[in-house]
């Protein structure tokens, strides 16, 4: 998946700096507030205000006639029309005041930005204070999908040198979000509650240096279509063509549970490993033109599912091709790791990870092509596959078991609606289970220990990453026929889905099992041609009956 980039708008832009010399430094104080409010309808507001104090004996401090700034798009648009619609919305709500009193503007649009004016005829006397206040909606950084909202407070704008040096300055971010708009599933900094609000004050010198994502919702349904074009040109009415679909299974790790609403055809059995992954087999004939499975994967904040599946550790931390955990570069490297529980070192290993790679577009466009846990350490770069490699793999040299997750994310930081194919990793912990873990998803200012609404979890890795082909193994057939992996189709959904009537998950090998009888049956009609087979029963029964018409003719004379 891709990196993300918060385009920040410079804000301090948004301050109009006095225009006359001072006697000395530190004579102005400039108090800074940037207030993010979430109403319960999911609208986005920012208030930014500029308290200009004059502390300079004997000075005014005066304004140009003529103050400035921009609006930018907070987010990087793929097309022209949602960044004019990004512009727009905060242009039309757009609301300027000068010590509590509306000010006129004038706007010049540009390409990519919008140039702001506005008069100040002002003058600050010693000890007096000037308030410059804007007001907007922003559109930017909050999307609603399916049943959650995903808000954004970008980080502090990096304020010069010069103007540190003439300036007393203090900030104040904080973000308010209505209670009315669900409970708080992830967020990445403390919150107080209210009892009406969540306010995050991220004000501190650590907070105001990174993007905070916080996640709002109960709950998260994504909708699920497995399209599979069926080649069945070896098959006929009495030979059979074996197709083997995987499909997505429970996931206690992300509290996921997943119902199945339609299978087309029917699969003849639904086998499961031990790990939980689930297998559709289907036997077909040149009648079937297509496999289609639909469903909805439910991801819940409170955990309703359980995972008693307790790994072979020598199994799990063994090294394997790609994850290189005997190698000496990478037991070097564990070795300088100052943690000592598993838990401690799950989360120090991570943020190694994360400070190591640094995701590469080009690959991902271009040369995707799996590289390994020591590769990556070495060059330092790479998309999912790499971060989660040298996860799974520094993991395992601790020993601590780790595996692969194969599925899809939604990354919130782009404006795409739809997950993508995306790799992960899971670490299982003595007392607490399999832990999932997205090193990808730190890399993007958004640390993913636990569990979230963005993963939809498909299929686990656990001896040879390659096993899905291009991110995902989606199926096989029989070694005569051409097999295409087939399109799945995933969306959000609003709202509760009803359940009562769908097939669960881990129902799915008791619904549809083959009993010893049909499976040999099929076994024969999908490995053996039926043609040639009545062929030569016939011809052996033409001779077994022309053998006995010759020895009565023999016999009667």
């Amino acid at each position: 998946m891709r990196k993300f980039f918060v385009v920040l708008i410079v804000t301090f832009l948004f301050l109009v700096l006095p225009s006359e010399t001072f006697a000395g430094p530190n004579k102005v104080k400039l108090d800074l507030s940037y207030i993010y409010t979430v109403n319960s309808l999911g609208k986005l507001n920012i208030e930014i205000s500029s308290k200009y104090t004059n502390e300079s004996p004997g000075y005014l401090v005066t304004f140009p006639n003529k103050s400035e700034f921009l609006l930018y798009a907070l987010k990087k648009y793929e097309n022209k029309e949602d960044l004019i619609k990004s512009l727009d919305s905060q242009l039309n709500s757009l609301k300027i005041n000068l010590n509590n009193t509306p000010v006129t503007y004038t706007v010049d649009k540009k390409e990519d930005e919008y140039n702001v004016s506005f008069n100040i005829i002002k003058q600050i006397p010693y000890k007096q204070s000037l308030t410059v206040t804007k007001k907007y909606e922003n559109i930017d950084l909050i999307e609603h999908i399916g049943s959650i909202y995903n808000i954004y407070v970008p980080e502090s704008p990096q304020i010069s040198a010069e103007t540190l040096s003439n300036f007393n300055i203090s900030l104040t971010t904080k973000l308010i979000i209505s209670k009315d708009l669900g409970p708080i599933n992830f967020s990445t900094g403390e919150y107080k509650d209210d009892g009406k609000t969540y306010v995050f004050d991220l004000s501190s010198k650590e907070n105001s240096k990174k993007t905070h994502l916080i996640q709002i919702g109960s709950f998260q349904t994504w909708k699920f279509k497995l399209l599979q074009k069926v080649d069945t040109k070896n098959s006929d009415n009495l030979n059979l063509i074996k197709y083997e679909l995987e499909l997505p299974h429970n996931d206690a790790s992300l509290n996921q549970e997943v119902f199945f609403s339609s299978f087309i055809p029917l699969p003849e059995e639904v086998v499961s490993d031990p790990e939980g992954n689930l297998k559709a087999i289907y036997y077909l004939d040149s009648s079937v033109s297509e496999i289609v499975v639909e469903g909805f994967s439910i991801l819940n904040k409170e955990n309703n599912i359980s995972d008693t599946f307790i790994p072979d550790k020598t199994k799990y931390t063994s090294p394997e091709i790609y994850w290189e955990s005997d190698d000496p570069l990478i037991l070097n490297e564990t070795s300088k790791f100052k943690s000592t529980s598993n838990t401690d070192k799950l989360s120090e290993t991570y943020d190694f990870v994360v400070g190591k790679v640094d995701y590469d577009n080009l690959k991902l466009g271009i040369n995707n092509v799996r590289q390994g846990a020591v590769a990556t350490l070495k060059n330092g770069s790479g998309v999912c596959m790499e971060y989660s490699d040298l996860l799974i793999t520094l993991l395992r040299a601790q020993g601590i078991p780790a595996r692969a997750v194969f599925g899809y994310g939604y990354d919130p930081t782009k404006k795409n609606t739809l997950p993508e194919k995306h790799q992960w990793v899971q670490a299982y912990i003595e007392g607490t289970g399999w832990v999932s873990l997205d090193p990808t998803w730190g890399n993007t200012s958004r640390r993913f220990i636990g569990s979230d609404f963005d993963h939809f979890s498909w299929f686990y890795s656990t001896t040879n990453v390659d096993t899905p082909p291009e991110g995902i193994r989606l199926g096989t057939t029989t070694t005569d026929t051409t097999f295409n992996n087939p399109d799945i189709f995933i969306e959000p959904v609003e709202g509760k889905v009803l359940t009562e009537k769908l097939l669960k998950a881990d129902e799915l090998s008791n619904t549809f099992k083959l009993d010893t009888l049909n499976n040999l049956i099929f076994s024969i009609r999908t490995y053996i041609n039926i043609k040639y087979l009545l062929i030569g029963f016939s011809v052996i029964f033409l001779i077994f009956i022309g053998s006995r018409v010759f020895l009565l003719i023999k016999h009667r004379r």
